[in-house]
């Protein structure tokens, strides 16, 4: 196992190629997990078979745990260990993760669960939580990138495949438990995220790939009402010119769109939002 690492500044992760981070604070620990992409240089494609946990409890001297879980846990499932995301609920820790299923063509989600953040995880379900053909296959999607907000005690599941779908979770973390509903978003592609933060529902999203990054809000008072943009920022300063996976940010980036709605149930609607290009300054750029 790799030792403990302090850092002084981006990226975090120096010794290993990481990608989709994500996080989860449990009992005033933060646990950082993350993809790992296993390709040699000068490869064209990612080589991604698992997720690693890194954790920390003052964000500078970070523990390595390992693969946790392996694309091979999944019977179902073929390859491609890509975005994931971790919630706590019901005293156990839920890992919705993407990846290839083995018979549905494109992508699908599966879940993991364990009694500590850092496991054992096991398979969840024995099967797929949500296939490419959920709620339909328009033969250009790729079902990819899982969020899962828990809000007053209900769980709902967000995810991506050039579109942006919602539905809410069953009690046992485990099923759909209701319609799935496509969210209307401005050059969709990936990377949904909810928060929640003084009565307001904020959605950030990937807009358009790869070229620029967007920043835009959209204001939503009601449960099940209209977004409307209320803020686009942001000011392009360069191109990217290639990928590469990373801890920090790739070379090359899709953008991020933010949206904002009144609390209530964190759920679908239109969004009227519009967005500006952006590319990260040079000190917010990094390669492992």
């Amino acid at each position: 196992m790799r030792r403990d690492v302090t850092v002084q500044g981006n990226p975090i992760i120096t010794d290993v190629h990481t990608a989709d981070p994500t996080v989860l604070v449990h009992d005033g620990t933060a646990y950082l997990y993350t993809g790992h992409d296993e390709a040699e240089p000068g490869a064209q494609r990612f080589v991604m078979r698992d997720w690693l946990c890194f954790s920390s409890t003052d964000l500078l001297s970070w523990t390595p745990h390992g693969p946790l879980v392996r694309v091979g846990d999944f019977a179902w499932a073929r390859d491609g260990a890509k975005a994931s995301c971790v919630v706590e609920r019901h005293g156990k820790f839920w890992w919705y993760l993407a990846m290839n299923h083995a018979t549905v063509p494109g992508g699908a989600i599966g879940v993991a669960v364990a009694d500590h953040p850092t496991g054992p995880f096991r398979d969840a379900i024995g099967a797929a939580l949500v296939t490419n053909d959920v709620p339909d296959d328009d033969g250009r999607d790729h079902t990819n990138d899982p969020f899962v907000l828990v809000h007053d005690d209900r769980a709902y599941l967000y995810w991506g495949k050039h579109r942006c779908f919602f539905a809410p979770l069953d009690d046992a973390m485990t099923a759909l438990a209701g319609p799935v509903t496509e969210i209307a978003l401005p050059a969709f592609e990936e990377g949904v995220h909810v928060h929640h933060r003084d009565g307001w529902f904020y959605l950030s999203f990937g807009h358009r790939f790869p070229q620029r990054v967007a920043y835009a809000a959209a204001a939503h008072r009601r449960a099940r009402g209209r977004w409307r943009a209320w803020s686009t920022r942001c000011r392009a300063t360069a191109r990217p010119t290639g990928w590469r996976s990373s801890s920090s940010a790739a070379s090359g980036s899709a953008s991020t769109t933010t949206a904002r709605r009144r609390a209530g149930t964190p759920g679908a609607g239109r969004c009227a939002s519009t967005a500006s290009t952006t590319t990260p300054t040079d000190a917010s750029r990094g390669s492992t």
